[in-house]
């Protein structure tokens, strides 16, 4: 398991979440204005208010940049 450090997490803005139960992933916008995508379900969401909530457009969201298959994709860590 990966460990990270309040020194890791970044502020981005959700730009847009497919909600759908079958797909929930989205775009944020990092503070430098570069798009990265996430995924509901890979983990983090520690310090969101309830696990029933799912990100919404605008919400201003904490995230860990990560490598991914595609390149920087961002995991959650609280919204």
């Amino acid at each position: 398991m990966l460990k990270y450090s309040s020194a890791d997490v970044e502020k981005g803005v959700v730009k847009f979440f497919d909600s759908r139960p079958e797909k929930r992933f989205g775009f944020l916008l990092d503070a430098s204005g570069n798009s990265l995508f996430f995924h509901y379900n890979n983990g983090g969401n520690h310090g969101s208010r309830t696990r029933s909530r799912v990100p919404m457009k605008d919400d201003e969201i904490h995230f860990i940049r990560i490598d991914g298959d595609r390149g920087p994709r961002a995991r959650l860590w609280a919204f």
